[in-house]
């Protein structure tokens, strides 16, 4: 995120994702994953706009794990298999 290291968001995001079995643990996973990212950026940026762009950016990245990360999880499998 333009300089920011979001790794460990990402690996706690995928964790989470590999234990949940429905879709609302899916949705406490990406605001967690939000969180985390906006928690890295806060401590890490001075600069008001930066942060402002790196936060932008952020909301990207959740808003793409919230639409598509379903197809990637236990979740997908577990229901497809229903």
């Amino acid at each position: 995120l333009f300089g920011t290291k979001i790794k460990s968001a990402c690996s706690i995001h995928d964790f989470m994702y590999s234990k949940t079995t429905n879709h609302k643990e899916q949705e406490i996973a990406d605001k967690i994953f939000l969180e985390n990212m906006n928690a890295l950026i806060e401590n890490e940026c001075t600069s008001k706009l930066l942060k402002m762009l790196k936060k932008a950016k952020a909301y990207a990245y959740y808003f793409a794990v919230s639409l598509f990360g379903g197809l990637f999880s236990n979740t997908s499998s577990n229901i497809s298999n229903n």
